[in-house]
C-alpha cells in the first residue's frame, strides 16, 4: 500500500504500522489533513524508505515484523537530519515510554488514540500547532 497526496503542500510523513486497519485509518486522517506520506508495514521497509525519502516525521509502531521499532528508533536517531519520532503503541506504558525517554524519541502515543489528538501531534512536531 502506498499513499502519497499533496506532494509539496506539507511536510513528508513516514507512517509505520503493520496492523492493516489501523494503517489505513491513520492513512485517511493524515490524507484529511493533506499530508503528503508513504507507509511502511515492517521495520526493515521503514528504514529502506526512511534512507530513501529522508522524512521529517515517522509515526513508528514498536511491534513491528523484522526490526522492531526501537531498534528503526534507534538507526533513524542517528541519521542527519534525524526525523522526529512519534511512538505510536499498544505496549504498556511504563516499559514504553522509559524506552520512548532512552531513544530521546520526540514523543508517544498509546493505542487506542483520538484521530485529533494524532493529527495535534503531528502538527505540534512540525512547529504547525496553533498558539492556544
Amino acid at each position: 500500500m502506498r499513499f502519497v497526496e499533496f506532494p509539496n503542500s506539507r511536510p513528508q510523513i513516514l507512517l509505520v504500522e503493520d496492523d492493516e486497519l489501523l494503517l489505513e485509518v491513520m492513512a485517511a486522517s493524515l490524507k484529511r489533513e493533506g499530508y503528503s506520506f508513504e507507509t511502511a508495514r515492517s521495520g526493515d521497509e521503514a528504514l529502506a524508505k526512511a534512507y530513501h525519502l529522508r522524512p521529517e516525521v515517522v509515526l513508528l509502531d514498536i511491534e513491528l515484523p523484522g526490526q522492531s521499532g526501537y531498534l528503526v528508533a534507534a538507526k533513524l536517531k542517528i541519521a542527519r537530519p534525524s526525523p522526529k519520532v512519534l511512538f505510536v503503541t499498544a505496549l504498556p506504558r511504563g516499559k514504553s515510554d522509559r524506552a520512548a525517554s532512552f531513544l530521546r524519541v520526540d514523543g508517544i502515543l498509546h493505542k487506542p488514540f483520538a484521530l485529533k489528538k494524532l493529527i495535534l501531534t503531528v502538527d505540534r512536531l512540525l512547529g504547525l500547532a496553533q498558539a492556544a
